[in-house]
């Protein structure tokens, strides 16, 4: 409790630091010395551990702060900046544990200081000059686990400590690498202040693995984007106008190339506004980073039920505790984007989402072995269960189940139209006229659309299973043709 009443005091006393107009990568002089003196406080008091509790403590009220009150423009950017700074150290106190742990494995080791290049883990990142770099590489030579590796050993097998790289694998064991390259990454001022900057490292990791191209100016615009799109929003509201803006301006590539890494880029997907799953996800997770929302995480997997299913997986997207398929949201290459309110896979609890999926580690073997109707039937069980646990809830994705339920079909029952008479308003027409409760009547003004028996659930579809206010019409052509009419704003 003290450590939250010690944030709300620092918060409210940097609140009222002079304001001037801030940017991401330009902060006030002043506020960078306040907020460094506050750190210096901070870390004679407590621990790393009770620091890093603080620090985030610090950007929940600040965040609060910004959802509970309406701040002026220059308030809001001033917060934003106070929220930056604490990111940044943050991401400091995670970046040194990281060095730290890998400093105390390469004392292990006494030729390792011999090495002029040398790194700890797979996920190695590193800052040289203002600038974010990384190692890749496909292969590397190891010794046996516990071997004591000298000198001789290294000479033995060609090994330089000037020209290849030590490598410390995750398990502790020193590897070495004689073929490397070195792969610029981002300037740290394009990406300064964003929440769980080392997630968002590797991810621009992934991308950058086959881009040999320069992206500093295209990352730079897509946060100056989002900045700008997402200004004076809350994180719902963010989440909702980033995902609406990523399906609005992509579609999904049309001649796909496996071999070519380059459809999977994020930022490349921005830049030509198309790509494919993993494109999508990357891309609404980099503009979630810059509006700064940082729990967000690209994850890899199959849906069990597409036509390509195993050889070819699927990207989406975890923000917090929901979940994210903007790929799922933008039918047909995005020739015709959902609307917010039609979205099936925007904010979906883990297990709705997970009905037709999984992560790629966690496939099981009985599911990959089996055929397709095995799996449509899998996922039909596990959506009809959960259309009980979420009925008083407004997804999309369930609509369908819960519409036949409502009606006294069968969960997954083709719908028909000796379905729909039952459920609609109906009446058989003859040049406008019908008859209604025994007495004639003739139709004035209606508007209508036309369809067959098997595009029943498309027409459902687009008015959201709501048939408030329709009728169903058999509407006679000729004395041997008729054709099934859905009317609205019927005027008799």
């Amino acid at each position: 409790m003290k450590r939250i009443i010690a944030s709300i005091i620092c918060t409210s006393f940097l609140l009222f630091i002079p304001i001037q107009t801030y940017t991401y990568n330009s902060i006030d002089p002043k506020l960078k010395r306040v907020f460094s003196k506050f750190i210096i406080k901070l870390e004679k008091k407590y621990s790393l551990s009770k620091e890093i509790e603080f620090l985030n403590n610090l950007n929940k009220k600040l965040e609060q702060i910004k959802e509970k009150k309406k701040l002026s423009t220059k308030k809001e950017e001033l917060v934003n900046d106070i929220i930056a700074l604490s990111n940044e150290k943050l991401f400091s106190l995670e970046l040194s544990q990281k060095i730290d742990k890998g400093n105390q494995q390469m004392k292990l080791f006494t030729f390792s200081n011999d090495f002029r290049k040398k790194i700890y883990g797979k996920e190695n990142i590193f800052l040289e000059d203002g600038v974010w770099y990384s190692y890749i590489f496909k292969s590397y030579l190891g010794f046996p686990k516990g071997t004591n590796i000298r000198s001789q050993d290294l000479s033995y097998n060609n090994i330089s400590t000037q020209d290849h790289l030590l490598f410390i694998k995750d398990d502790g064991e020193p590897a070495f690498v004689k073929e490397f390259n070195k792969i610029k990454l981002i300037p740290d001022d394009i990406i300064f202040g964003v929440p769980d900057k080392f997630k968002l490292l590797l991810e621009i990791k992934d991308d950058k693995i086959t881009l040999w191209s320069d992206t500093d100016d295209l990352f730079s615009d897509l946060r100056e984007k989002t900045i700008q799109l997402t200004k004076g929003l809350n994180r719902e509201e963010k989440i909702q106008k980033i995902y609406s803006y990523v399906l609005d301006n992509t579609q999904y590539t049309k001649e796909i190339d496996l071999t070519d890494r380059k459809i999977f880029s994020g930022i490349l997907t921005y830049k030509n506004n198309e790509g494919v799953c993993e494109g999508y996800a990357k891309y609404f997770t980099y503009m979630l980073y810059f509006a700064g929302i940082g729990d967000a995480e690209v994850i890899r997997g199959y849906v069990i039920d597409a036509q390509d299913f195993p050889n070819i997986g699927h990207a989406w997207v975890r923000v917090g505790d929901t979940y994210y398929d903007p790929t799922f949201d933008d039918p047909v290459g995005g020739l015709e984007t959902r609307e917010k309110d039609e979205y099936k896979y925007f904010n979906l609890p883990k297990d709705l989402l997970y009905t037709n999926r999984f992560n790629y580690s966690d496939l099981p073997e009985q599911i990959k072995n089996s055929d397709l109707n095995y799996r449509t039937s899998f996922i039909r069980k596990n959506l009809s269960i959960l259309s009980s646990k979420y009925e008083g809830d407004d997804y999309n994705i369930l609509k369908p189940i819960q519409f036949r339920k409502n009606n006294g079909l069968l969960a997954y029952e083709t719908l028909k139209f000796s379905h729909l008479k039952n459920i609609l308003p109906y009446y058989e027409v003859d040049n406008f006229n019908f008859k209604k409760d025994g007495k004639n009547q003739k139709l004035k003004k209606l508007s209508y659309y036309v369809i067959n028996e098997d595009k029943i659930d498309n027409f459902l579809e687009q008015v959201q299973y709501n048939l408030d206010g329709y009728y169903l019409f058999k509407w006679k052509l000729s004395d041997a043709e008729y054709e099934y009419r859905i009317a609205y704003n019927v005027i008799y």
